[in-house]
Formats: structure tokens, C-alpha cells, sequence
């Protein structure tokens, strides 16, 4: 099993999570987050539009962090379905992080494993 931990942007939440559950991955949890990255935020690019000193601050990035498990035989169709979605050639498409899971438990069955995700 693996864990897909996605960073996109907010205007591509629906889009994402409608592919995924085309292709039989229904089961998603999403925060919302703030961050930067290589970019290092947003920066008012004209200074006379700066009314206080601490409007030339670099200012976090309001994102979507989605948390996906999945069987190992799934990851790479996930993986492929996000970028397809996400991807626009712009800074700011996000990152994927793919990370082992040694087990999952349902709380309410005690199953364990893979039967745990279905």
C-alpha cells in the first residue's frame, strides 16, 4: 500500500477528485493548507502599490493537500490521473509525494491490509 500525498491548486479540487472517482478511487481526505515553494511565495510585483512595509512580505500559497491510499498496483494510475488533471505547465502545479504504508485497520471490521481499503 502507499499513501499519495498531492499539493494542488484550489480551482483544481473538483476536477481532481471527479477523475479519481472515474477511476474507482472514491475515498480522499483534503485539507486545506498554505504554503511556498522554489518560487517562494507571492510578492507585489509594483512597490507603488505598497501602502504598509509589511505588504512586501512573500505571502503563503492557499492550496489543496489531498491524502490518498492505495494499493500498490493502483499508485501509478493515480499518480497518472493527478498530473493529467493538474498539470499546466505553470509554477504552482503542485507536488506529489508517494509514501509506503505497512498497514491500514478498518475500526469498525478490524480488517487489516488491503481488505481495509475497500
Amino acid at each position: 500500500m502507499k499513501e499519495l500525498v498531492a499539493i494542488i491548486q484550489m480551482n483544481k479540487m473538483e476536477a481532481t477528485k471527479d477523475a479519481l472517482a472515474s477511476i474507482g478511487i472514491p475515498s480522499i481526505t483534503v485539507h486545506r493548507v498554505t504554503g511556498r515553494g522554489k518560487q517562494r511565495g507571492l510578492r507585489i510585483l509594483n512597490p507603488s502599490q505598497v501602502t504598509a512595509p509589511d505588504q512586501m512580505k512573500m505571502k503563503y500559497i492557499p492550496k489543496r493537500m489531498l491524502s490518498i491510499i492505495v494499493k500498490d498496483c493502483d499508485m501509478e494510475r493515480v499518480v497518472k490521473t493527478i498530473i493529467e488533471v493538474n498539470q499546466t505547465g505553470q509554477i504552482g502545479d503542485g507536488r506529489i509525494f508517494v509514501i509506503p504504508i505497512d498497514n491500514a485497520i478498518r475500526v469498525r471490521t478490524e480488517e487489516e491490509g488491503e481488505m481495509a481499503l475497500g
